[in-house]
């Protein structure tokens, strides 16, 4: 049974019936939305910044095989960010037990386990950055993004010469 919401506000995140699908589309266009995860479907471009790179995105890369060492087919949209300067958001996870780190993977969501790998490799990307102190906090990094086709780590993205990127 469907509810009319006439007089009252829509639950969050819900367009109001009045509004409807144009409005929502409009609001996802317009960068109202920006940040969120709807936004961040893909890799979105914003003017003179470089593209902010979704995590979804990233998880559609696979090996080509189920063999060993196969190499990692990725997605059209990350081959051509291949080599170019990229944003992306995430928890650090730190590889050292150091004060400042300057080599850390970046995964979309703080680690429960720390000898844990959730979600496999398409779920990490390592960083290599200017030193940068761990916090608790999301870290926007901006850097050059490598895909690693074949990479003995196992690794599937690494983000080369990486600051945190401006607010």
């Amino acid at each position: 049974m469907r509810r009319r919401l006439i007089g009252r506000a829509a639950p969050l995140g819900h367009p109001t019936p009045r509004h409807g699908r144009r409005a929502f589309a409009a609001l996802l266009a317009g960068g109202l939305l920006a940040g969120t995860p709807l936004a961040q479907a893909g890799a979105a471009a914003r003017p003179g910044k470089p593209p902010a790179v979704a995590w979804d995105l990233l998880a559609q890369a696979r090996p080509a095989a189920k063999a060993l060492g196969a190499p990692i087919a990725f997605p059209p949209a990350l081959d051509q960010l291949d080599g170019r300067q990229v944003t992306i958001t995430g928890s650090m996870v730190p590889l050292e037990a150091r004060f400042e780190q300057t080599r850390f993977l970046l995964t979309q969501q703080p680690q429960d386990c720390e000898s844990c790998i959730e979600g496999g490799p398409s779920r990490y990307v390592e960083v290599r950055s200017q030193p940068l102190h761990y916090s608790g906090q999301p870290y926007t990094m901006t850097g050059r993004l490598q895909l690693l086709r074949q990479d003995a780590s196992g690794l599937y993205y690494r983000l080369l010469d990486s600051r945190l990127a401006a607010s």
